[in-house]
């Protein structure tokens, strides 16, 4: 049985398993006694912690934004009570965010409850190479050192998207507030609007990423057929950004030897900047610059 497509939100796969397991219920009926799935031996509780942390498929593109898949498809691994905890696509059941799992042969586990498999295939000086599941054996999930989980990134997507708007929104109000008050300018007017620049770029390419990417079909077909401007648009608003964030950089170290407004101005100031840097390795790093040149993180 085969599929034309993904489905809606990549749940073709899904079926198939679907028609096999009532194929297999209807014909092949399980005797109401036994156990859905019996675990070949008895599992192996110790030694668990060396396949903990993340894995991203090695199916993930290196050359354009797709890679930004990684940022939700990846997989994170646990350990607790003589089991592994897998949270992400690891089994074709597009619900299962969080499955558990028995290891039944070193580096082989069975899922508890249910068929599916997964192992860690491990190199020579003993250090897993890989996280292989039956649910696909096209994919292969390579382990990612610890700047590279994709739950990290996500976290420092969100904070420093937070920084960028809250200092748009608290400036744009500062400035009314002023305006109606007839108080004048805030101090260093320049370069708060350099920071506010940088962050209404960045907050532009996220809100155009975001379009882009809001259906994984969608984008193929995009892609394929270069049919959209945003493909075109959230590059050149990275490298505006990335442009003006450099002289971003030495206003702060000037805010801080010329004290400019009081510490907690200056405070604030830092953390824009910083918020900013990091915003544009994650973007960097997911080629939302439109060339890999600009990836540090791998």
């Amino acid at each position: 049985m085969t599929l034309n497509g993904d489905g809606v939100d990549s749940t073709g796969g899904w079926a198939t398993q679907q028609v096999l397991n009532a194929f297999l219920d209807r014909f092949y009926p399980a005797a109401p006694a036994a156990p859905t799935v019996p675990i070949a031996t008895a599992p192996i509780t110790t030694g668990l912690d060396r396949y903990t942390g993340d894995y991203r498929s090695t199916r993930t593109s290196r050359s354009n934004l797709t890679k930004a898949a990684a940022l939700m498809g990846s997989l994170h691994v646990t350990a607790a009570d003589g089991r592994l905890t897998v949270t992400g696509p690891v089994t074709r059941d597009p619900e299962a965010e969080e499955t558990h799992w028995e290891q039944i042969e070193p580096g082989l586990f069975q899922q508890v409850g249910g068929t599916a498999r997964i192992a860690f295939p491990t190199g020579a000086d003993g250090a897993v190479t890989a996280l292989l599941t039956d649910a696909d054996p096209t994919v292969a999930y390579q382990p990612l050192a610890w700047y590279q989980a994709p739950g990290l990134h996500r976290i420092t997507a969100l904070a420093g998207l937070a920084v960028l708007a809250l200092t748009l929104l608290g400036w744009t109000v500062g400035a009314l507030v002023r305006l109606v008050r007839r108080r004048g300018r805030a101090g260093q007017p320049a370069v708060r609007l350099l920071g506010a620049a940088v962050s209404t770029l960045l907050l532009a390419a996220t809100a155009c990423f975001a379009l882009l990417t809001a259906d994984p079909n969608e984008l193929n077909q995009t892609l394929f057929l270069a049919d959209s401007p945003l493909l075109t648009v959230v590059p050149v608003l990275v490298l505006a950004a990335l442009a003006l964030t450099a002289p971003m950089l030495v206003c702060t170290v000037l805010a801080w030897r010329r004290r400019w407004w009081g510490v907690p101005g200056r405070l604030h100031y830092t953390a824009l900047t910083l918020a900013s840097l990091l915003l544009l390795l994650l973007a960097g790093a997911y080629d939302l610059a439109g060339t890999s040149a600009l990836d540090l993180l791998g």
